[in-house]
């Protein structure tokens, strides 16, 4: 498995939790980002730091991009 894959897995189970979606998870010279969406307020990252934790990854450099969303309708859709 790859950092990022194990990330990814991370960041999926910790955005279900809170109501998030992870937009996407990559690899940069600085580290792994990981990008989510949704609403405010915004998520706290303690139980992620920790899954990452767990999965190993303690010592990895991984930095969470937080763009909050929020959905309008705009039409009748019918």
């Amino acid at each position: 498995r790859t950092t990022e894959s194990t990330v990814s897995d991370a960041a999926d189970a910790w955005a279900d939790q809170n109501g998030w979606t992870i937009v996407s998870v990559g690899t940069e010279p600085g580290g792994t980002v990981i990008r989510a969406s949704g609403p405010l307020p915004e998520p706290g990252t303690a139980s992620l730091r920790a899954a990452l934790e767990r999965a190993g990854l303690g010592r990895q450099r991984v930095r969470v991009e937080l763009v909050p969303s929020h959905t309008v309708e705009v039409g009748s859709g019918g």
